[in-house]
């Protein structure tokens, strides 16, 4: 496979060209459920009561840092779909995409190393590109996605980071765990 065997299209969102964080990845599968392979053949299944059911399979919480505002991003039809650091897409970053963080793609290593999902789904994936993840999502149909709202933003020491760095970093308490991130800049 070459690079010219990699195509992308643009996946127009309020925070295509936006620098991201990921915040939640939740796969949920409609229910609370699962089924195991018995020594006889019979199969086991195994159900949970819930209090919510879901037609989404898949949910992504992220953080635009460029808006600081909270996007979660709803797939309802999920065939297949990774986490992976940044370094593992190197054959995607030298080439020109279409958007800095969300875009889709087709022809890459993951069309070879999976054919059999991408036979099930359309042939391009939809990509979640930040500085230290991505999450890569093949599905029949396209997502949903909506606004959170406005995360609170303050400028705090941060004890790990060296002050010596001349990129500034800008730590973000998130609005739904009250956790602190921390964003630094990315050198390629």
């Amino acid at each position: 496979m070459s690079d010219s065997d990699v195509s992308f299209e643009a996946w127009p969102t309020d925070c295509a060209d936006d620098d991201l964080h990921i915040l939640r990845l939740s796969y949920l599968d409609g229910g609370l459920s699962a089924t195991k392979l018995m020594e006889d053949g019979r199969y086991r299944r195994f159900s949970v009561n819930s209090d919510t059911t879901s037609d989404i399979a898949l949910s992504v919480k992220i953080l635009s840092y460029s808006k600081a505002e909270v996007f979660e991003l709803l797939f309802p039809s999920v065939v297949a779909y990774r986490v992976l650091d940044e370094h593992s897409l190197t054959e995607l970053w030298s080439l020109e995409r279409p958007n800095h963080a969300m875009f889709r793609v087709k022809g890459h290593r993951w069309t070879q190393e999976s054919p059999i999902s991408f036979a099930f789904a359309d042939d391009r994936s939809w990509m979640i590109v930040t500085d230290w993840d991505c999450v890569e999502v093949l599905t029949t149909e396209p997502p949903v996605i909506r606004s959170l709202g406005k995360a609170t933003c303050e400028i705090v020491e941060d004890s790990h980071v060296d002050a010596s760095d001349d990129d500034r970093v800008l730590a973000a308490p998130h609005i739904l765990d009250g956790a602190k991130l921390t964003k630094t800049k990315r050198v390629l």
